[in-house]
């Protein structure tokens, strides 16, 4: 399991790519055999922007495994890797909810999140 906790100022967040992708690569390269997944932590001042992305996740084709409301603006995502998408993509994807800040990402090896 690859981690990458975001530990930030509101300045960088500003500035910063909030998917790993270079991570995401990096793993699809190394365990080319092995189903990834992701775990994602989702804060924004209203839950409901969160659930707009991961109901864009699901109308981009991604398998969207589990949705857990934490506490206020806090959604925890678990989906599916589909490697005909790209990384950039996704991070294009979760770039445009500028309401939504990925505060975790953790990458999981070999079956489901």
């Amino acid at each position: 399991m690859r981690d990458n906790v975001a530990e930030l100022d509101n300045h960088e967040w500003a500035n910063a790519s909030r998917v790993p992708v270079a991570q995401i690569l990096d793993s699809r390269a190394a365990f080319p055999s092995q189903q990834l997944s992701f775990d994602i932590l989702l804060e924004s001042d209203e839950p409901w922007h969160g659930l707009e992305l991961c109901a864009q996740l699901t109308r981009k084709g991604l398998l969207v495994r589990n949705i857990v409301y934490r506490d206020p603006g806090r959604i925890l995502l678990q989906f599916q890797d589909d490697r005909s998408i790209a990384p950039q993509e996704l991070a294009d994807l979760f770039d445009s909810s500028s309401q939504v800040c990925v505060s975790r990402w953790t990458t999981v090896l070999g079956g489901t999140a």
